[in-house]
C-alpha cells in the first residue's frame, strides 16, 4: 500500500489513530514523568567520574569498616583502573576498620580537616549514637578529587584527587529508551493489545464484504438475478448494499424493458417485410424494383440480427449438449464457401486436435464463427485467403489480410452499431453479437493486429477452460 494512500484504508486510519495515541501516551506518562523525576544531566563533565570513583572506592571503605580485610583490592577495580590510565596522578586512600590502603602514602586532607580530632572527640564521649558526616569535593594543583568522613561507631574514610581527565561519558540512548519503555510499559502494552482486538474486529467484517464481493464477481455482466445478501454484514455496511440492491433491480427492469421492446419490434417488424417482399417479387423487373428488394433485404438482416441479440442474451448458452469446435469451423466454411468463391478467397482451415468439445449452444457458437469469417472475407483482398485455427486450449483463431484494426478502433469494435470503416455496409451488429456469444459462453473475442509483415487482424475466441466437456 502506498503512503500517500494510507489514509484511504480502514486499516491505515486506525494505524494513524494509533500511533497518535501511543504519541500521546509516552509523552504523558513517560517522558513527561522523567522530565520532572530525573535530575538534570551535570554540566560539568568531570562529575560523572567524580561520582562514579566515590561510588567505587565508598563502596570498598564501607564493606572493610563492617567486614575489614574481606573486600577485593581497588587496584584491580576496573573503574579505578580506567581512572589510573588516563590520569598518572590519580591517588586514593582509605581509612576504614582500623586498615588503611592505597596508592598514595598517606592521607593528605585527613588532619588538614581536623577529621583525627574530631575522630578522638566522638571516641571520647563514649556514646554509640553519636555520629558524624562529612562529604566534600576537593581540587589540587595536580586534579580534581573527592572527601568524605564518616563516624558512626567505627571510622570510615577515603580520599582521591589528581583526576583532570574524565571517563568517556555512556551513550545515553539505551538508557533513555530503557526509561521511556519503564515508564510506559503498561500504557503500551494495553495499546498493543487494543490495536490487535481492533485489527481483528475489522478483519473479521472485512472478510463478510469481502464475500459479497466475490459474490458480485461470479454474477452474469447482463443481469444480477438475486440481491446481494443483507444479512451477517456491519450495520455501517447495509446502507451501501441496500442502495446497490437498489441500483441494480432498477437496471434490471430498464433491461428488462429494452429487450422486450427489441423482441416485441423485430417481431412485428418481420411480418409486414415479409409481406412486402413478397409483394415486390409480384411487380414486374426493373432497377426499380431491385433497389426495393435490395432495401428490404438489409431491413430484414437487420431484424434479425436483432433477434439473434435478444435471442443470446435470453438464453443460457452453457447449458447445452456438448459442442465440437472443429466440427462447427469446418461446418461454417463450408456454407460461407460459396461467398468467398465469388471473390476469389480461399478458406483455409486448421486443427490442432481432431477434436475440442465443450458445453454450450452449438447454433450461437456457429453464428460467432460465421459473423467473424464474413467479416474477414469482406475486409480481405480478392486473390487471398482467410485462415480459421482451432487450438487445443479451446480457441479459435480467424485471421484476415486486410488493413488491419486503428488502435483507436479496438476499444469500442464489438459495440453495437460501430461498424469501420464508417461508410462499410452493415448495421454495425455482427460483431456485437460475436461478443454477446462469447459472454453467454464464459469466453472472451479478442482482436489483434498481425505482426508478421503480412497484414491483417486476428480474432481470437477463448472459451473458458472449465467448461470442457
Amino acid at each position: 500500500m502506498r503512503l500517500t494512500a494510507l489514509h484511504r484504508s480502514m486499516f491505515g486510519q486506525m494505524a494513524i489513530l494509533t500511533a497518535l495515541f501511543v504519541g500521546w501516551g509516552v509523552y504523558n506518562y513517560a517522558v513527561r514523568e522523567i522530565a520532572v523525576t530525573s535530575p538534570p544531566a551535570p554540566t560539568d563533565p568531570m562529575q560523572p567520574t567524580i561520582a562514579e570513583v566515590a561510588k567505587v572506592i565508598g563502596g570498598y571503605a564501607v564493606q572493610e569498616k563492617e567486614h575489614p580485610g574481606t573486600a577485593p583490592p581497588l587496584s584491580r577495580n576496573e573503574t579505578i583502573r580506567s581512572v589510573l590510565r588516563r590520569n598518572p596522578q590519580f591517588r586514593w586512600y582509605v581509612l576504614a576498620g582500623g586498615q588503611t590502603s592505597g596508592n598514595a602514602p598517606a592521607a593528605k586532607f585527613y588532619k588538614a580537616m581536623k577529621f583525627d580530632r574530631l575522630s578522638h572527640d566522638i571516641a571520647a564521649m563514649n556514646n554509640p549514637d553519636l555520629c558524624a558526616q562529612s562529604q566534600k569535593p576537593v581540587e589540587t594543583p595536580g586534579g580534581r578529587g573527592w572527601i568524605s568522613y564518616s563516624y558512626c561507631g567505627t571510622l570510615a574514610y577515603y580520599e582521591f584527587y589528581g583526576i583532570t581527565r574524565p571517563l568517556p561519558l555512556q551513550p545515553a540512548s539505551r538508557t533513555g529508551a530503557y526509561q521511556l519503555w519503564l515508564y510506559s510499559q503498561n500504557f503500551l502494552l494495553i495499546a498493543g493489545i487494543s490495536f490487535l482486538l481492533f485489527a481483528a474486529v475489522l478483519s473479521w467484517n472485512i472478510m463478510k464484504i469481502r464475500r459479497v464481493a466475490n459474490r458480485v464477481k461470479g454474477l452474469p455482466h447482463d443481469a444480477i438475478e438475486q440481491p446481494l445478501p443483507e444479512t451477517g454484514l456491519p450495520q455501517e455496511i447495509l446502507p451501501l448494499v441496500r442502495a446497490v440492491n437498489s441500483l441494480v433491480a432498477g437496471r434490471n427492469e430498464a433491461q428488462a424493458k429494452r429487450k422486450f421492446f427489441l423482441s416485441a419490434a423485430a417481431h412485428e417488424m418481420r411480418t409486414p417485410l415479409t409481406v412486402l417482399r413478397t409483394r415486390l417479387e409480384m411487380l414486374e423487373d426493373g432497377k426499380a424494383k431491385d433497389e426495393l428488394v435490395r432495401d428490404v433485404k438489409r431491413m430484414t438482416d437487420l431484424v434479425n440480427q436483432l433477434l439473434a441479440l435478444v435471442s443470446i442474451s435470453q438464453n443460457s448458452a452453457t447449458q447445452g449438449k456438448p459442442v465440437d469446435l472443429v466440427a462447427a469451423c469446418e461446418k461454417v466454411l463450408k456454407n460461407r464457401e460459396p461467398i468467398a468463391a465469388a471473390r476469389h478467397v480461399a478458406l483455409r482451415f486448421e486443427a490442432a486436435v481432431p477434436e475440442v468439445s465443450l458445453p454450450g449452444n452449438a447454433d450461437l457458437i456457429e453464428s460467432a464463427i460465421a459473423n467473424l469469417v464474413d467479416n474477414a472475407v469482406s475486409f480481405t483482398p480478392d486473390n487471398s485467403q482467410v485462415i480459421v485455427t482451432v487450438t487445443s486450449d479451446r480457441s479459435i483463431i480467424v485471421r484476415d489480410f486486410g488493413p488491419g484494426i486503428p488502435e483507436e478502433r479496438k476499444l469500442a469494435l464489438f459495440e453495437p452499431f460501430v461498424s469501420y470503416p464508417p461508410n462499410r455496409n452493415g448495421f454495425g451488429l455482427g460483431l456485437a453479437i460475436v461478443k454477446s456469444v462469447m459472454e453467454a459462453h464464459g469466453g472472451t473475442v479478442i482482436a489483434e493486429n498481425a505482426e508478421d509483415g503480412a497484414g491483417g487482424a486476428y480474432f481470437i475466441l477463448q472459451f473458458a477452460t472449465g467448461t470442457a466437456a
